[in-house]
């Protein structure tokens, strides 16, 4: 198949594939989307909007949560809410 990364590692463990791309096409896809989603309704962008702030406002809650009561000191405290904000 093309387009699926090579498998690594021993069979036991689970394979992952992606899609691989040269920098100048990854840039073309990335603008191909750009374009796409400036022919969207308003409604749909609206919609994505909204999503995108409740979808960021979660990974704040969750770092929140996860700093709050923490008692490792503060690197280490710090690096699990970082942790926690990637999620």
């Amino acid at each position: 198949m093309t387009g699926l990364a090579p498998e690594s590692g021993p069979a036991s463990m689970s394979t992952r594939s992606a899609d691989l791309f040269a920098p100048a096409e990854m840039a073309a896809r990335a603008a191909d989307a750009g374009a796409a989603k400036t022919r969207l309704g308003a409604l749909s962008l609206f919609t994505l909007a909204i999503l995108a702030r409740a979808f960021i406002a979660l990974g704040a809650q969750l770092a929140t949560v996860a700093g709050v009561g923490a008692t490792g000191g503060f690197g280490p405290t710090r690096l699990m809410v970082g942790v926690a904000g990637l999620a």
